[in-house]
């Protein structure tokens, strides 16, 4: 400690201390308590007794003595219940459930959650909606049923959801705006969402998938590794997830190979993005000839900013020559102000991506590389020229 620092004060507040507290204070602080600690607070004294049920927003853990599944649900429900038509009303509700956290029944108590708590938690009127579930398996997210009923919502402007099986039409919520989806699986035909302008990391969420040991599957027809939930060739003619995203103006598109087969076939149809403005896309879309990324750009007549994210280890099919001069034209925009590149070392695979790009008329000074070191950090070079031969 340096001479003449203070210590921090790291005690707990004292009992007079609390009390010189504002009552409008006090749902914030209870606000950022787990959901069972928040109701706990009712025997601290009496201006506390209600102080839980003027709280913004529940925070719904499996940290408590609950014991038991049935316990841990009735306590949600009940809780939910309360907070319907409460005043104030709730702003947000998060479910973050961890199994390795769990003493009692997890699938039993996630299940409820899924199947009834997520509508409890809309029917309270919250603008924002985040759950949560981390379990110990992967594929967990397979083991549940299929939504009985889409989410439906007249409030809900932001959803979060992660390993869970989720309906894909949000027509029945019709403010949502923002919309992030992390290890889901759905088997809806097609995405709606009306009012969506910024998705997310809307990475695999489909059960189509392609077992390819290297890459997936990107052509229009499958190989003898894909597995379709959903018959493309005779019952799709249409996007799947795209055709719902027209108002879009941000989305972070992010899948291993062997689940990006639902994003490389729905851009097949040729979906429009006219007011997306950023856009960010990692190793999925990096075949040979980039025609993903071509594609997005084309269809984007808005978009501003690209990011490519180069997270996987560099595969030497990248440096086999693609058919990109097959394309018509140039697709720069006067929109298009920059494309950032990230990756962990300028390589075969970048000279690929910037011979690309510039041929189709993107400037290399609109193209800046920033460079992940974990021995260093972070560099960003602006590329006004390069030392990387394009020839």
């Amino acid at each position: 400690m340096r001479p003449g620092k203070k210590p921090k004060n790291t005690e707990a507040p004292s009992a007079a201390e609390m009390d010189d507290l504002q009552d409008d204070v006090l749902p914030s602080i209870v606000s950022f308590l787990p959901a069972h600690d928040a109701v706990r607070t009712c025997v601290l004294a009496r201006r506390w007794r209600h102080v839980w049920t003027s709280a913004t927003a529940l925070r719904i853990t499996a940290v408590g003595d609950f014991r038991s599944a049935d316990k841990f649900n009735r306590f949600v429900d009940r809780l939910l219940s309360l907070r319907r038509h409460a005043h104030p009303p709730l702003e947000s509700c998060e479910f973050d459930l961890v199994e390795k956290k769990f003493g009692f029944g997890w699938f039993l108590s996630v299940q409820h959650v899924y199947r009834h708590s997520l509508q409890s938690a809309l029917d309270c009127n919250v603008k924002v909606l985040r759950c949560c579930f981390t379990p110990t398996k992967p594929s967990f997210a397979h083991s549940l049923p299929e939504p009985a009923e889409p989410l439906l919502s007249q409030h809900i402007q932001k959803l979060e959801l992660s390993h869970i099986r989720a309906a894909l039409d949000f027509s029945g919520c019709p403010v949502l705006v923002n919309l992030k989806m992390r290890d889901c699986i759905t088997l809806d035909d097609n995405m709606a969402a009306p009012s969506l302008e910024r998705i997310v990391r809307l990475g695999e969420c489909s059960a189509d998938e392609c077992f390819r040991s290297v890459r997936g599957c990107s052509s229009y027809s499958p190989c003898q590794n894909c597995h379709l939930a959903i018959d493309f060739s005779t019952t799709r003619g249409r996007s799947y997830f795209f055709e719902g995203l027209s108002r879009a103006t941000h989305l972070q598109l992010s899948a291993t190979y062997d689940h990006s087969l639902i994003f490389q076939r729905d851009l097949s149809w040729r979906p429009t993005f006219p007011m997306l403005k950023t856009l960010v896309l990692d190793d999925w879309c990096l075949d040979d000839d980039l025609s993903e990324v071509i594609l997005f750009i084309q269809q984007s007549p808005n978009l501003e900013k690209l990011t490519l994210e180069l997270v996987e280890d560099f595969d030497s099919s990248m440096a086999i020559e693609g058919n990109y001069r097959s394309w018509d034209g140039t697709f720069a925009s006067d929109h298009l102000k920059m494309v950032e590149i990230k990756c962990e070392k300028v390589d075969e695979r970048i000279n690929k991506v910037l011979k690309i790009l510039s041929t189709f008329g993107i400037s290399l000074e609109k193209i800046y590389i920033r460079q992940t070191d974990t021995s260093s950090g972070s560099e960003c070079f602006h590329f006004v020229c390069t030392c990387i031969s394009l020839n």
